[in-house]
This record gives C-alpha cells, sequence and structure tokens, in this order.
C-alpha cells in the first residue's frame, strides 16, 4: 500500500525525485504518523523500492538514499 500510494502520485519511477520524497516525508509527519512508522515503514519501503531499481538499470541513483526522520531513542 505505501508505494501504491506513491504511484498514486508519481506513477512513473523515473520521475521520482530527492525533492518531492522529501516533501511527501513531511506530509506524512503533518499527517501525524510517527517518526518511526515513516523512517522504518514508508522510507524504508519507498528507499528499498528505489534500490531494486537502481540494481535493475530502471534509474541511475536512488532519491530516497540520505533521508531521514530522527526518531526518538526508546526508553
Amino acid at each position: 500500500p505505501i508505494i501504491a500510494e506513491v504511484a498514486n502520485e508519481v506513477p512513473d519511477i523515473r520521475d521520482l525525485t530527492d525533492h518531492w520524497c522529501i516533501a511527501w516525508k513531511d506530509r506524512l509527519l503533518s499527517r501525524g504518523l510517527s517518526a518511526r512508522s515513516i523512517q522504518f515503514g514508508y522510507l524504508a519501503a519507498l528507499r528499498s523500492t528505489c534500490a531494486w531499481a537502481v540494481t535493475n538499470k530502471r534509474i541511475v541513483t536512488n532519491p530516497v538514499d540520505g533521508i531521514a526522520v530522527k526518531v526518538p531513542k526508546a526508553k
């Protein structure tokens, strides 16, 4: 469902940019999702999909590399 959500906004992975990924992360935060869910769910899923696309020569670089959300340490 995460990748389907992204595909609704950016149907062609070649059009995915780091600027779009940052804006998407900010939109997820503004929806009230936890930093942990965004970092280890949403961004991880998109990063993994883009890593596959790089390996399979669909895109040149992974636009999600380097994008993160600061997750507070669990006590």
